[in-house]
């Protein structure tokens, strides 16, 4: 599996996630994947070779390695609204999704939908992307957890799922196993740049308070 090909699967599978989120579990059909193509947001803002990049409807801001390609999902269309942004090369491949989503299912089940997801049209046992769960917390009302990535091919990587009540955030790096050191610095860099709103307050069973 090559990392381009790798790139489109998540894009075009990146759906997953969120529909698990909204359908308690229930995936949505193969249809609902289709994405609208968008051009990248205006608030775009390059510093050095990395973009600020502000999700619009959420006030959201990241910083990617690269002017991102856009897409959209829409309610009426795919059954959720959400933007998926992602910037790479042939080398490596790194992105951030928001969907907004009022009740979201256990993170780790939205990790089991991606890879699912990623994994839907694998070869070769090689190309198949596992997901190994490194840390959950709760950090300032946000649900969170971290997992590192990896395939028999030498793909590695890592992913943040992030849920604050209103919105589902997805963070994510891979690359080769030879630019593993520097995907591991653009992650960390990723993560860093992440600037959410102040969330909703949520109970630790997932509800809104009051």
């Amino acid at each position: 599996m090559t990392l381009p090909t790798l790139r489109t699967r998540i894009r075009r599978h990146a759906l997953l996630t969120a529909s698990v989120a909204v359908t308690a579990g229930v995936l949505l059909p193969t249809s609902a994947l289709a994405a609208t193509g968008a051009p990248p947001p205006a608030g775009a803002v390059a510093a050095g070779h990395w973009v600020e990049v502000t999700d619009a409807p959420t006030g959201i801001k990241v910083e990617l390695p690269g002017k991102p390609k856009v897409e959209k999902y829409t309610k009426a269309k795919d059954g959720v609204e959400g933007r998926v942004y992602m910037a790479g090369n042939d080398d490596r491949a790194t992105g951030f999704a928001v969907f907004d989503v009022p009740r979201a299912k256990d993170l780790k089940v939205a990790l089991r939908a991606f890879l699912g997801g990623c994994n839907r049209y694998s070869q070769s046992p090689r190309d198949v992307l596992t997901g190994t769960v490194t840390k959950e917390t709760d950090v300032n009302g946000r649900r969170t957890l971290d997992a590192r990535l990896s395939a028999k091919d030498g793909t590695v990587g890592a992913t943040r799922f992030i849920y604050d009540g209103s919105h589902y955030v997805q963070l994510m790096s891979l690359s080769t196993e030879k630019q593993a050191a520097s995907m591991t610095r653009t992650y960390r860099q990723l993560l860093d740049s992440l600037r959410m709103p102040t969330p909703t307050a949520i109970s630790h069973a997932g509800t809104r308070r009051s």
